[in-house]
């Protein structure tokens, strides 16, 4: 962070904007099974920063740009090499274990990955934190499990996507 700005969270924040209002950008960027499959790898990564509509944008900003601040301030290293990894990571488990999926965009399993550790690690802290840290991963996983289950996003209907 310089100056106390989260630095990295508001730039993969402005590209995620720049390629929302881009239409040219969106479509290098977006996960394209087809592309990646030819040799356009990146997409696994930039297609986290293509979304599909107004609600997905914003709600996908808003909780990234928490979560990105809170994490960034503890350690911008951290935080940048568990979004790479998770961003990566995601693209790479659409290619093995979802091969009917053509298109993906969104933030929303990178935003997952980061409070999912966040949690995890205030898991080990003592009384009340501890506590809510353990009913907050409890929520997650159960979250995770019913989208995974139904095919359905519990922010995002499947018309927005």
């Amino acid at each position: 962070m310089v100056a106390g700005l989260p630095i990295i969270t508001l730039s993969i924040m402005a590209l995620c904007i720049w390629s929302f209002f881009s239409p040219e950008t969106a479509l290098v960027f977006i996960y394209s099974r087809d592309a990646a499959l030819k040799g356009e790898a990146w997409r696994l990564l930039s297609s986290h920063l293509v979304h599909f509509s107004n609600s997905h944008l914003v709600c996908n900003l808003l909780a990234f740009g928490a979560i990105g601040a809170i994490m960034e301030a503890r350690s911008h290293w951290r935080f940048l090499a568990l979004s790479l990894l998770s961003a990566t990571s995601i693209g790479t488990a659409l290619i093995i274990f979802e091969p009917t999926m053509s298109y993906y965009g969104g933030l929303s399993g990178v935003i997952c990955s980061l409070i999912f550790y966040i949690t995890l690690c205030e898991t080990q802290e003592s009384g009340s934190t501890k506590t809510m840290a353990k009913v907050f991963l409890a929520v997650l996983s159960v979250k995770i499990a019913f989208e995974t289950l139904t095919g359905n996003s519990l922010f995002i209907s499947k018309e927005e996507h």
